[in-house]
């Protein structure tokens, strides 16, 4: 079967969540710009805003998603790398802007991506000693997940769209193998809303595309 270009087999075994010291917390890796240098530095993710903060020479210096190509880092805890690139996304306001994603797999017909962040609430308490309910505030990570398609015109940047943790929305977007990957959902009894299933379905449809699952060639029923 067709491998990402990252090693999802390590995601499948492992899942990280940020936690709220970890969104801001400094570590060190190395930084892709858009000028093409590199750089090994120091810097910590701010993805509210789409920038890294980098500590160069003492100071600090913020860059944001538009002068970044890429960067990584290792987890210390557990000798993980995670790698982040820069894609243009597009909520409807003209050909989009440059964001910062974790990329999980990246495949030649399709790639999963994700995105955390750190969501204020307020929730209900019920006071046991007054009899009352009242509200409280809490913080939680959100983990949202985007799926990138190339774009058949050269010069568009590719089509990323955030995944709304639907099943006819995955079959939406193979709709060119929507009987293989609808047979492959149901035998691997896969669920819709957790990262190890959709890893499975991105790597399967691009498996496809490539014209072979499980080192065997298949044909492409789409012709």
């Amino acid at each position: 079967m067709f491998k990402g270009l990252l090693c999802s087999l390590l995601i499948l075994i492992s899942s990280f969540v940020f936690g709220q010291d970890n969104l801001t917390a400094f570590r060190k890796g190395v930084i892709i710009f858009a000028s093409g240098d590199s750089a090994k530095a120091e810097f910590s993710i701010n993805l509210t805003n789409d920038l890294i903060q980098v500590m160069e020479g003492g100071a600090l210096k913020t860059y944001s998603a538009r002068q970044i190509t890429s960067f990584y880092y290792i987890e210390p805890e557990n000798n993980y790398t995670r790698f982040f690139y820069t894609y243009y996304y597009n909520e409807g306001r003209g050909y989009g802007y440059p964001k910062l994603f974790e990329v999980l797999y990246i495949g030649p017909h399709l790639t999963l991506l994700t995105r955390e962040s750190i969501i204020t609430e307020s929730v209900p308490m019920y006071d046991g000693f007054s009899g009352r309910s009242m509200l409280t505030t809490r913080q939680r990570v959100q983990t949202d997940y985007y799926l990138v398609t190339p774009n058949t015109n050269p010069e568009r940047k590719p089509n990323v769209v955030r995944y709304k943790f639907s099943k006819k929305q995955l079959f939406k977007i193979c709709k060119d193998r929507a009987k293989e990957m609808k047979a492959f959902y149901k035998e691997q009894d896969l669920g819709y809303a957790n990262k190890a299933s959709l890893l499975k379905f991105v790597d399967y449809y691009n498996a496809l595309k490539q014209g072979t699952t499980n080192g065997k060639e298949t044909p492409d029923s789409s012709k």
